[in-house]
């Protein structure tokens, strides 16, 4: 999957843009009318769209070592959000690429697929 898919399965699955399209190879558009596209290499935005999703719900770990080639492997996973000592289902989702913002978007694609399964 390249990075484009990943970006726009991320704003469908992960943030809600049910209308989302790819008009040029480096933004996804919310539909038309609608303000704020995804520019796929701007990293402020990409990491204002992942702190949304993220919110309290999720946590993230990313990792880059040579066992994975020097790739970057992200991970995204549930938070215990209870006060109670048992955790129930530790899932975690994990994707790996030579690019940071293919690893953290698939991760976070990776994790809406693992839950809704």
């Amino acid at each position: 999957m390249t990075i484009q898919e990943t970006a726009l399965q991320f704003c469908k699955l992960c943030l809600g843009w049910k209308d989302a399209t790819i008009p040029h190879e480096d933004f996804i558009s919310r539909g038309v009318g609608r303000s704020t596209p995804l520019i796929i290499h701007d990293r402020n935005r990409i990491s204002q769209c992942v702190a949304d999703f993220l919110g309290e719900r999720y946590w993230i770990q990313i990792n880059r070592d040579a066992s994975t080639g020097w790739n970057y492997v992200a991970r995204v996973g549930m938070q215990n959000l209870t006060s109670e000592p048992r955790v129930v289902g530790r899932q975690q989702a994990e994707f790996s690429s030579a690019s940071l913002t293919h690893a953290i978007l698939g991760a976070c694609v990776a994790m809406k697929e693992l839950e809704a399964a």
